[in-house]
């Protein structure tokens, strides 16, 4: 199945809205924020897994 997503970048900010993000381990100087609606999500960091259950 195809993915769905939408990304907007404008004056140095990137929005991305979009399901299930999978990259390989990377550094930049940028901020992450998540926000998950109605569902937990997982983050993995070199073997340790961090996980945010959603309270909205």
């Amino acid at each position: 199945m195809a993915s769905t997503f939408k990304l907007h970048i404008d004056n140095g900010i990137a929005v991305y809205v979009g399901k299930n993000i999978q990259t390989k381990l990377h550094t930049h100087h940028a901020v992450e924020i998540v926000i998950a609606f109605n569902k937990p999500f997982l983050i993995s960091r070199n073997g340790s897994d961090f996980e945010r259950v959603c309270a909205v």
